[in-house]
């Protein structure tokens, strides 16, 4: 195995277009590197490679070997690579997915051979190998992760294999409680250990999104890492837990409100701007529970007055910063509490001590202030913001972007402002945080209709009805972005725009194939094309005859053309 030759024949059998050929040499291989563990470096990569074969049975050989590797030595660094390259398999086809599944379940959640307990020594190796796959895991990995979790945590539908179930979530309480003792002994050695605090904190998040109930026991413990404000990492995972938890307590402590209360009361005006958005949620569903809402109105109220002062020229340079945040974190506080519901309207103090009630339509007031800050015209022809405005309006497009999530009834009154935003002249910023904006809106789950009263039903009917008028009214503005000729990036990101339409059923598949099959040829670092080719993948799946058809493949030839000139040309 060791000689030169042999590696070649291996890639050369291993490239052949015959599907039992490569099965059929993955199996020989396999089953070689695994009894002469030294050859499993030589041969690790061209067997990982075919993860993304487009065999099923190549696939499901390469889990069966790489769940043989895993087993062996769980704790070694190849194995721990081969786990993260399994969780993109978590969304695979059902015979590779179970496979998968199957592989984390006898890693991390087989109960024990004797007794209901794991021992101390188990569950602490365990714990470690999780840690490991977890720690430097990006954003994609975290949420094929998640997922898995919540494929192991979930009873199916049809009530088989309870038994399984039940012992895999005996064995999540003890992984848990071994995770949180982990936390403690790292918390105790202090700013030394704030790397490995926050990958235990992102296992513990994992687990919580996928069963919230694990993690009730230990919520007392969360408070003690938002002190780490200066490691983002930890102060993210634990602001990500507490919406999840304090809901499912049923009378939570006061001075575990207070505490939590005082502190992220605090970060909002600490923590870097990407983390402003897990931390007000977590204050304002900590607010929800301690009926603490003056401190939420006093904010909100002082942020209001920063904004006003910012208007004038003599302070506007000096107030910049403070300016951006005041305007950012008055949309959250909007989007994440709602302070027109029914006993919730207090008497705030201002930065110069004046009282002011806070009532009446309170929301919609913070947003025709936000709206004043967006300088654009909404004629067609009008020229760009200046640079000083520019962003300026990029953070009140993002802050009313948030309103909208909640108040679906002022979408009609930004719809000419998003326009503007979205039309090719704009600013690619504005032009980005105007796609985003309309994402975030498809990303809210949709509120079940089954079991409510019949008002909310109404409400969330409603609600729906207006996110898809408001993206059917933009619909031709972001079809023409995702072939900007200027911007990958606005081409990406009209693209991941129009898949969640796609998949929500609100466009049209022939309105977007030809645009489609042109950023097909969107290739390079920053390109489309992968994502482009994913996207018609699962349409040729539906829509068979509708991709094939010649008249489409026509137009989507032209655009393509049309789309390559004119970025040669710029």
């Amino acid at each position: 195995l060791e000689m030169a030759g042999v590696k070649q024949a291996v890639h050369l059998a291993l490239c052949e277009p015959s599907i039992a050929v490569r099965e059929a040499t993955l199996d020989l291989v396999g089953q070689y590197i695994l009894s002469r563990p030294e050859f499993v470096p030589l041969y690790y990569e061209p067997i990982v490679r075919r993860l993304a074969d487009v065999g099923i049975s190549v696939r499901k050989r390469v889990v069966r070997i790489l769940r043989e590797l895993c087993l062996k030595d769980p704790s070694s660094k190849l194995a721990v690579d081969a786990c993260r390259r399994l969780m993109a398999r978590v969304c695979d086809e059902d015979e590779v997915q179970k496979l998968v599944v199957r592989v984390f379940y006898e890693l991390w959640f087989m109960p024990p051979a004797v007794g209901d307990a794991l021992t101390h020594v188990e569950s602490g190796a365990r714990c470690v190998h999780l840690v490991n796959v977890v720690a430097g895991a990006t954003a994609q990995w975290s949420d094929w992760l998640r997922q898995l979790l919540l494929k192991l945590l979930t009873l199916p539908a049809d009530g088989k294999g309870a038994k399984e179930y039940t012992s895999t979530l005996r064995v999540s309480s003890q992984l848990v409680a071994q995770l949180t003792e982990m936390l403690l002994q790292l918390h105790e050695q202090g700013a030394a250990e704030v790397q490995g605090i926050g990958s235990v904190l992102q296992a513990l998040s994992l687990f919580c999104a996928a069963k919230p109930s694990l993690l009730v026991p230990h919520v007392e413990l969360l408070p003690n890492y938002l002190q780490y404000d200066q490691y983002a990492t930890v102060v993210h995972h634990v602001c990500e837990m507490l919406p999840k938890l304090l809901p499912m307590l049923d009378k939570p402590r006061k001075g575990l409100l207070e505490k939590l209360e005082r502190l992220l009361g605090a970060l909002v005006f600490r923590v870097p701007e990407q983390l402003l958005q897990h931390v007000i949620a977590a204050l304002c569903c900590t607010v929800s529970q301690s009926h603490n809402y003056q401190l939420l109105h006093e904010t909100l109220a002082r942020l209001c007055q920063m904004m006003t002062r910012a208007k004038d020229p003599a302070q506007a340079e000096r107030l910049r910063d403070q300016l951006h945040r005041s305007i950012l974190c008055a949309g959250l506080l909007c989007r994440y509490f709602d302070f027109e519901a029914p006993g919730v309207g207090a008497a705030a103090l201002d930065a110069d001590g004046t009282l002011i009630t806070c009532s009446g339509d309170f929301t919609r007031g913070i947003f025709d202030q936000l709206h004043d800050f967006l300088p654009f015209s909404e004629e067609a022809d009008a020229p760009a913001p200046p640079a000083a405005n520019s962003t300026v309006a990029l953070y009140a497009l993002k802050a009313i972007g948030h309103v909208c999530v909640r108040r679906h009834d002022v979408l009609i009154a930004c719809r000419a402002t998003t326009s503007a935003a979205l039309r090719r002249g704009a600013p690619q910023q504005l032009r980005l945080q105007a796609l985003a904006s309309l994402q975030e809106l498809l990303r809210q789950p949709a509120a079940a209709t089954q079991g409510v009263s019949k008002e909310t039903a109404h409400q969330a009917t409603e609600a729906s009805a207006a996110v898809s008028g408001t993206l059917q009214q933009h619909q031709a503005a972001v079809l023409e972005a995702m072939i900007d000729p200027q911007h990958s990036a606005v081409r990406r990101e009209a693209l991941q725009l129009i898949r969640a339409m796609l998949e929500q059923g609100l466009v049209h598949p022939m309105a977007c194939i030809p645009q489609l099959m042109a950023l097909e040829l969107d290739t390079g670092g920053k390109g489309s094309s992968q994502l482009a080719q994913e996207v018609l993948r699962k349409l040729y799946e539906r829509h068979h005859q509708m991709v094939c058809s010649p008249g489409v493949a026509m137009q989507g030839m032209a655009a393509a053309y049309d789309l390559q000139a004119a970025i040669s040309e710029g």
